[in-house]
């Protein structure tokens, strides 16, 4: 693109041009100077960009838009991948908390059977030493009828 500083000068030497009287000679070579001049910043200009300056100004935008989009995809991807990793925190503190529960019950399971397997034992001995001891009373008061009925 040409800068803005060749573009006013280029505009300045066409303007004197303009403003140069047509009817001397000298004034006729003055003339002819300045068109040359400012045809070569013209053909100077055009040197400098090329026709294809349109589709290489495209397929720059094209290729930012791309790099631009890429960005955005591997921002969101990153966005992603930490949700997910949260997720996969918060999913894996419920398991940890579910499995801790089902180990309590399970233990508290346990437990529980142990004292009724316990307080079945106590019963039964209970009634076994009743039985001992009402067997040991009968016996003795049978021993005490013996002994007073042989008298």
């Amino acid at each position: 693109m040409p800068k803005a500083s060749e573009t006013s000068s280029k505009k300045n030497l066409l303007k004197k041009l303009a403003a140069l009287p047509d009817n001397t000679s000298k004034d006729s070579s003055i003339k002819s100077s300045i068109k040359k001049e400012a045809t070569k910043k013209s053909k100077s200009d055009s040197q400098l960009i090329p026709d294809t300056s349109i589709e290489d100004n495209d397929q720059s935008l094209q290729k930012s838009d791309v790099r631009q989009q890429n960005q955005l995809l591997e921002y969101q991807l990153r966005q992603f991948e930490e949700r997910a990793s949260v997720d996969r925190t918060k999913i894996n503190n419920k398991i940890k908390k579910k499995q801790k529960k089902e180990k309590k019950e399970n233990l508290m399971e346990v437990v529980k059977q142990d004292r009724e397997k316990r307080l079945a034992v106590y019963k039964e001995n209970v009634t076994i030493l009743k039985r001992k001891r009402h067997g040991a009373l009968v016996s003795k008061q049978k021993e005490l009828i013996k002994l007073l009925t042989n008298k």
